[in-house]
């Protein structure tokens, strides 16, 4: 349990997630500025350290839910809304009974979509903070099924008050030209998340003949962690990048067991077949693309920014915050020459630090009043539990 070190008399708050506090410095930022700049006092519980009963961690004995005005679920822990449902349905963290009021913040809507509503329902959720915009999001979270659940779209990361008192060489003396960690997602989220693994291996392959200085893996091992990250990004003269989020919602289970069911039959097929073969029709059936805690990495860490065109929450905008990369590569000429311009590239990651990475808006602070506002309506207001007592 880490407590908040408020003594005043704000209701008090449960936050529970599961997290190493060693590994991604975005979650150990999220939860630190969530303590220090809510206006509840919250304390954290880690369902790491809690006890498990059949590879499922339950609540410790000595946690008592009446003694909080509020439960937040922080993403780490709503990740997987199986173990979710399981923990209410073991009565390990019993929120359907519980009369304050109880947020989830959420993000990886594509994860067994139709169990997380099925969650939501069942423990009578109060607000959902998504990374989907509010249309979106309601295509998800039905107001028919779900009309008391209070919808609040905000970004999957921001930029900290230690981000911006990091100092890196100019870009003419970093040692690396092209920096990258991707990752392999699962095809069943469409070719969205695909980009992330594929960016990094095409442009490596694309590359060669530049003569390019390359630091760029998708392998787990390769990653880093904490300090080291923005160390890596202080390294490189650019880094690449694209949309996070999916662009496939499987609201039943039957695309994912689809695909797995075509693997296991086809073994050697390629992403391409799979999505021509079972995914191409479900392809952006409930948009789902929002920007990634890297892009404000990088722009804090004044490391210029590759990346495959897009809206990216209409917060970076080609040529003025990043190099756009064509998908099918066919500008790459282009994007090399503007690499290798330090001058274009000093005037493109100082605006995109002074116009977002030390913008207020894009700051955990304002994060933290947007969820403290949804949160203290619900407070202050009688719906909640009249709206449950009606139910």
């Amino acid at each position: 349990m880490i407590a908040s070190t408020r003594v005043d008399d704000a209701p008090r708050a449960l936050l529970v997630a599961y997290f190493d506090p060693g590994g991604l410095g975005t979650i150990v930022d999220y939860i630190n500025a969530l303590v220090l700049g809510s206006r509840l006092r919250i304390d954290v519980l880690n369902l790491m350290y809690c006890p498990v009963r059949d590879r499922i961690p339950t609540l410790p004995s000595d946690i008592e839910l009446a003694r909080y005005q509020c439960v937040i679920i922080h993403p780490t822990a709503s990740y997987d809304p199986t173990r979710l449902m399981t923990l209410e349905t073991r009565r390990a963290l019993p929120l359907r009974d519980y009369a304050g009021v109880k947020v989830l913040l959420k993000q990886d809507e594509q994860v067994s979509t139709g169990r997380l509503v099925d969650y939501v329902e069942l423990a009578d959720f109060d607000v959902v903070a998504t990374l989907m915009e509010a249309d979106e999001a309601r295509r998800v979270y039905s107001s028919q099924r779900l009309p008391h659940l209070s919808v609040i779209p905000v970004l999957p990361g921001y930029v900290s008050p230690q981000m911006l008192d990091m100092q890196y060489p100019p870009l003419d003396g970093r040692p690396i030209d092209v920096g990258y960690r991707g990752s392999l997602q699962p095809w069943n989220f469409g070719r969205l998340a695909y980009e992330k693994w594929e960016i990094g291996e095409r442009f490596t392959a694309a590359a060669v003949r530049y003569g390019l200085r390359l630091d760029i893996s998708s392998k787990s091992e390769d990653r880093f962690f904490g300090r080291a990250w923005f160390d890596f990004l202080g390294r490189c003269r650019a880094t690449l990048g694209v949309e996070s989020g999916s662009s496939i919602v499987d609201f039943t289970g039957e695309i994912e067991a689809a695909c797995q069911e075509y693997l296991k039959a086809h073994p050697l097929a390629s992403f391409e077949e799979v999505f021509d073969t079972i995914l191409a029709p479900h392809e952006n059936n409930v948009p789902n693309r929002t920007v990634s805690p890297r892009h404000f990495e990088a722009a804090a860490c004044r490391t210029l920014q590759i990346l495959y065109e897009g809206d990216y929450r209409g917060i970076f905008v080609p040529w003025r915050h990043y190099i756009p990369l064509r998908r099918d590569f066919s500008n790459l000429d282009d994007v090399v020459r503007a690499l290798r311009d330090t001058a274009l590239g000093k005037e493109i990651t100082e605006r995109a630090y002074e116009e977002i990475a030390a913008n207020p808006a894009y700051g955990y602070a304002a994060f933290v009043k947007l969820l403290d506002d949804a949160i203290f309506a619900r407070l202050e207001a009688e719906e909640p539990l009249t709206a449950r007592a009606a139910s």
